[in-house]
């Protein structure tokens, strides 16, 4: 009797400190023994003092507020998972587990594969039990006491009959109070049901947060005149230039993830060509100098995690100039008018990767509300008249190696004038147009 009392008062100061825990069984008919396993492992193989889920309810749902007057500390939701049986595959079924505190916050989860009878093997249910009594410091449930260790007289062993065997340990009054949340009989433990392999989960791809493309552009550009009643005007025409360019994407919302915000960025494209020459009717070469200046907003819709491809609305600016210079006498090319165009870029482009990232179906189109066209629709030239123009771009990506990629794709770009010549002047047109179309091929890196 000496180490009957010290356990008796051991036992009721970890009663009188247990953890008051809910545990919501999954509502599925097939979860039915499986949800008798979880109530055992985290009610009866713990110290925690279990309350009926039925009490804190209303109609059949979860009351916080019952919950919070009865200072419930953990509530446990299961969630019974099944897929159907597919190509080369077996159904696979699982069981979700999230443990909740009284404010409705998310202290853990576990997710545990389930056998073809729909019950957690004998070491997932220990390892359902030990993940949350770690995460939720659940103590592990007091052994029975035992009798005291008698001395055995060999005089009276004759005379003094056996004793009965004890009986059967009793539960605590807190876990009789409260019911099993079904009454379905377990499963018979003469075999281990054997385990089905969870089903891989598919790799989360990250916001990109900045990427960076280094590209070759080759392309003909020609700026016409159209309806041209005056023979002073002068047209350009170029079979090929090269302009080597540089792209750069930044994402800076993608350090948090913010979901679709995470995809709001800034874009900056910049390309100079240079050794270009046009010739006048007296064999005089004139250098020439193309240039590119891109800016502006971009949203990178990505709608999935593990699917990298999106839609992204683009909002900037675009500058294209083409620049004629004079000779070494300072004479000029008369007739043939710089080109400045800037104008707003309003477009959308999309991404679609396929096999696990390693090809990538690229391209966008976007309108080019002219803003400003020094020096055609300036004086001398035409100080009346208007200008709007589009672009489209298609391609493909190949990976290379990790985040590196080699991009072909083919582009378009037309700005069509509008041209008002008042009376007597000396330049003279209805129309004009400027046009480029080419490759690009480039090296493109993403972070």
């Amino acid at each position: 009797m000496k180490l009957r009392l010290p356990l008796l008062l051991l036992l009721v100061a970890f009663s009188a400190k247990a953890q008051r825990i809910v545990v919501v069984p999954a509502p599925n008919k097939a979860a039915a023994s499986v949800n008798e396993q979880v109530y055992s492992a985290l009610c009866e193989q713990t110290a925690a003092e279990c309350v009926d889920f039925q009490a804190v309810t209303t109609n059949k749902k979860l009351d916080w507020k019952k919950i919070k007057r009865q200072r419930i500390k953990w509530v446990l939701t299961s969630k019974y998972r099944a897929s159907p049986a597919q190509k080369g595959k077996p159904a696979q079924r699982r069981l979700n587990v999230v443990a909740q505190n009284a404010s409705q916050q998310v202290r853990s989860r576990a997710s545990f594969p389930l056998s073809k009878s729909s019950t957690l093997s004998a070491s997932n249910e220990r390892k359902l039990r030990q993940t949350f009594s770690k995460s939720l410091k659940l103590r592990r449930q007091a052994p029975a006491p035992t009798p005291d260790i008698l001395t055995f007289d060999a005089s009276q062993a004759e005379l003094t009959p056996p004793p009965p065997p004890p009986p059967p340990p009793q539960h605590s009054p807190r876990h009789a109070a409260v019911a099993p949340p079904s009454k379905t009989k377990a499963p018979e433990k003469t075999k281990a049901p054997e385990e089905t392999q969870a089903p891989p989960e598919a790799k989360a791809n990250p916001y990109p947060i900045f990427s960076a493309e280094f590209a070759l552009h080759l392309f003909q550009h020609k700026l016409e005149f159209a309806n041209v009643s005056t023979n002073n005007l002068r047209s350009f025409h170029a079979n090929i230039q090269a302009v080597p360019a540089l792209k750069a994407e930044f994402y800076p919302l993608a350090f948090a993830d913010l979901g679709l915000a995470s995809g709001i960025g800034v874009d900056f494209n910049f390309g100079m060509g240079l050794g270009l020459k046009t010739k006048d009717e007296l064999n005089n070469s004139f250098p020439m100098k193309w240039l590119l200046l891109e800016g502006g907003l971009r949203w990178r819709l990505q709608f999935s995690k593990t699917w990298r491809a999106a839609v992204v609305p683009m909002f900037g600016v675009q500058h294209i100039s083409l620049s004629h210079g004079a000779l070494e006498d300072g004479t000029v090319l008369n007739g043939f008018p710089d080109m400045k165009l800037t104008a707003l870029k309003i477009g959308l482009g999309f991404e679609l990767p396929f096999a696990s990232d390693w090809v990538v179906i690229f391209g966008d189109f976007a309108v080019l509300p002219v803003l400003s066209a020094k020096e055609i629709l300036a004086s001398p030239y035409f100080s009346e008249g208007s200008a709007f123009g589009f672009e489209g771009k298609l391609g493909l990506g190949v990976k290379v190696v990790g985040p590196l990629y080699i991009r072909l794709s083919g582009f378009m770009s037309r700005t069509n004038f509008k041209l008002n010549a008042a009376p007597g002047a000396e330049y003279v047109a209805d129309k004009a147009f400027y046009q480029r179309i080419g490759a690009q091929l480039g090296l493109a890196v993403t972070f």
